[in-house]
């Protein structure tokens, strides 16, 4: 908890503000799944991504990134633990791309990741059942993770309840 958030404020106290083109924070899904036994982590994503929002409302260009699992590098592909759980781990050039779109978008934070459809029909019930018309999450939010674009209604409708419940 303490390394991430530190580290986030010392970021924010020497480039904050000081004509950047983006303040990116990496975070991870965990902000808001959750992980067994890494409440502290998932703590310190969730700060950075209010840190990113705070961060915009004061006119540096933040934004929050939570990544699902990188398959060739960073904490998972290290551990050897890269595994498609509720969320596919994605390719290193395909979160570059992600990336890139999250900043040309303009958005405070950002979820990359895609469901792993069999993971996501487990979801509890109380989510609504797809809808031919499924609005987009508001302008705050936004889905990435596929280079096409496209995503099932499904996703969508988690994306604007975890968009509502997050504050986005």
């Amino acid at each position: 908890l303490r390394p991430k958030i530190q580290g986030t404020a010392v970021l924010r106290d020497v480039f904050g503000g000081k004509g950047l083109d983006a303040f990116v924070l990496a975070g991870s899904l965990t902000a808001f799944t959750g992980a067994p036994g890494q409440a502290g982590y998932t703590a310190a994503n969730a700060y950075q991504d209010v840190e990113a929002r705070r961060l915009r409302a004061q006119g540096v260009p933040a934004l929050s990134v939570a990544w699902t699992a990188w398959k060739e590098t960073g904490m998972s592909a290290e551990a050897g633990m890269v595994s498609d759980d509720l969320y596919r781990a994605i390719a290193s050039a395909e979160a570059l791309l992600c990336l890139d779109r999250a900043l040309r978008k303009n958005l405070a934070h950002v979820v990359v990741g895609e469901l792993v459809p069999v993971q996501a029909a487990k979801l509890p019930a109380s989510i609504p059942s797809a809808a031919p018309s499924v609005p987009e999450p508001d302008a705050g939010s936004s889905l990435l993770g596929r280079p096409s674009g496209w995503y099932t209604a499904t996703e969508r409708i988690v994306g604007r309840l975890w968009a509502e419940v997050l504050g986005h």
